[in-house]
């Protein structure tokens, strides 16, 4: 994860190194702190705002498995994205994400995409 300042607030987003971009795809196979950050932005902005449906709980766990998977898919469908199921630079672009006002995670948060915030 990283945190990074754009359209005047901070926001931890899945990272690799020091940049934003990175591709998040089906891997069961080892926990990962990205998976956990796309997890956590979509559970709090997505199914706890009921904009996407799901039944049971979400894990924020780090595995990149089913859940995640189909998850990511009913986001990039709410958005009218191609739902393959891949965390890549279109998909990274058009989600709302959990972010506040100051580093650290003080301040007001909330979700926002593309200079909409709420």
């Amino acid at each position: 994860m990283r945190e990074v300042y754009t359209d005047g607030a901070y926001y931890r987003m899945p990272a690799r190194g020091t940049t934003t971009t990175c591709w998040l795809a089906y891997d069961r196979s080892y926990s990962n702190p990205a998976v956990s950050a796309l997890q956590r932005h979509i559970k709090l902005c997505y199914i706890d705002r009921d904009w996407i449906s799901w039944s049971g709980t979400f894990s924020i766990d780090g595995f990149f498995g089913d859940d995640t998977l189909n998850a990511l898919k009913k986001v990039q469908a709410y958005h009218g994205l191609s739902q393959d199921g891949e965390y890549g630079p279109t998909t990274r672009s058009t989600m709302h994400v959990r972010w506040s006002e100051d580093p650290g995670g003080g301040g007001r948060v909330g979700c926002g995409s593309s200079g909409y915030f709420d």
